[in-house]
């Protein structure tokens, strides 16, 4: 202020204190220069300023006496003498901080050549804050300004990139639309901006969209909606559309996405499953997955299972571990054993074994698994086969009866028996 001083520079720095910007006032343009070339102030330098001896207000007063030196800051001033009879001195500072929204510095003013000759009191001191106060007020008015503005230039970059389309609607009218839905529907800007939203989709759909939109924006109910809609080309595509209320005159944000590639997988997905669930369901065995428990809790059971115990896969759906409970007491031991080892070494399980049949019969079964892993090759379920081979266990049984039939009666024989191939004996029974 020129009722205060003659000469003031007035500086903002950023984090590294480099300084960014300069004001002053009373300086020739050469000091100018060289006040914006000069280095920053270091730690120890602003420490020595700001020491609670030379603190008056919010400001600090550094007389020349103090012995800090300024000379290398570009906010020193070279200083006029003091007039003959002041006490204002060559070498006196009043540094007055700028201070920011979180009241950290980010700025000083500092002054020279009073008017007065004097050096500053409080009431002199509190005017100047007050100045500065007023610039710094504006300077972070201006930094809430730039900060918007960035924060805005940011969204429209991001609306006007990103892959889905984002619009805005007044009433049902297109309002504003990024690039992405240009591309999608084959418009320009200015085709879309001030035509009906629902006027994409197809024309039969049109009508039917229009009221499902309102009454979604009336319950404020965004849910996704699938829509078929018409490029101007005049092709048909499945979107997807959610929608946001951005305040209450009826002003909504949309996003849509172009789902057709997804709904094509989809449906190969659903025919696949389907093809592989009626392969599995018709084939002779019973297929099935567990979990990697000591139970082998059972995941899913294909229909089969009812033809090989008698049991639903509704009842293994409401008793997981039916498979467990059902094994016959005399194999469990050994079979749980075989489970174990196929878990711990991840080698594939084969095993035959007995299970209680629904009718209390016991039956033979053979079961061959393997563990899934995912693609970090963890273990995550059984998945396996098992057939009824009971007929060959009792065809197995009889043999083995009637071998051991025949060797008590060839053994306890009174008559010598001889059994020879090729000229050398194969067998001969006791008698012999």
């Amino acid at each position: 202020d020129s009722e205060l001083f003659e000469r003031a520079v007035m500086t903002l720095h950023d984090s590294s204190r480099q300084i960014t910007h300069l004001g002053q006032v009373g300086l020739p343009h050469k000091m100018v220069v060289l006040a914006r070339k000069s280095p920053p102030l270091d730690r120890k330098q602003i420490q020595r300023i700001m020491n609670r001896r030379f603190r008056i207000s919010d400001s600090f007063f550094v007389p020349v006496e103090a012995g800090v030196d300024f000379s290398k800051s570009g906010r020193y001033i070279p200083q006029k003498k003091g007039a003959p009879h002041a006490d204002w001195q060559a070498g006196d500072e009043l540094f007055v901080p700028l201070r920011d929204f979180t009241g950290k510095i980010m700025g000083y003013l500092s002054v020279d050549t009073p008017e007065d000759g004097c050096r500053p009191d409080l009431l002199k001191i509190q005017s100047v804050e007050m100045l500065v106060e007023a610039a710094a007020s504006r300077i972070r008015e201006l930094d809430i300004q730039k900060a918007l503005q960035d924060s805005e230039e940011n969204y429209r970059l991001l609306v006007e990139n990103i892959k889905e389309g984002i619009y805005s609607t007044q009433k049902g009218i297109l309002t504003s639309v990024n690039n992405s839905v240009c591309k999608m529907f084959g418009y320009s800007k200015r085709e879309l901006i001030g035509t009906p939203a629902w006027n994409l989709a197809i024309p039969e759909k049109r009508e039917s969209i229009r009221k499902v939109f309102f009454q979604k924006a009336a319950k404020r109910e965004f849910s996704p909606v699938e829509v078929e809609c018409m490029r101007k080309n005049g092709s048909v595509f499945l979107a997807e559309i959610s929608l946001s209320a951005i305040s209450k005159k009826q002003q909504l944000l949309g996003v849509v996405s172009d789902i057709t590639a997804r709904k094509r997988m989809e449906e190969e997905l659903r025919q696949s499953q389907a093809k592989y669930k009626a392969l599995i369901e018709q084939i002779p065995a019973h297929t099935y997955t567990a979990s990697i428990d000591e139970a082998s809790t059972s995941l899913y059971i294909s229909p089969q299972i009812e033809n090989l115990i008698g049991f639903t896969p509704k009842d293994f759906k409401r008793n997981p571990d039916l498979w467990l409970k059902r094994l016959h007491p005399h194999d469990k031991k050994r079979v749980l054993a075989e489970l174990r080892h196929t878990h711990a070494t991840g080698k594939p399980f084969v095993s035959e074994y007995r299970m209680i049949h629904r009718n209390g019969n016991a039956i033979w079964l053979r079961d061959e698994a393997v563990l899934i892993s995912d693609t970090k090759g963890k273990p995550q379920i059984l998945q396996g086969v098992m057939t009824n081979i009971t007929d060959r266990k009792l065809a197995e049984e009889d043999r083995h009866k009637s071998e051991e039939k025949y060797r008590l009666v060839v053994e306890n024989a009174n008559e010598a028996i001889v059994v020879a191939q090729k000229g050398y004996l194969k067998f001969v029974n006791p008698k012999m």
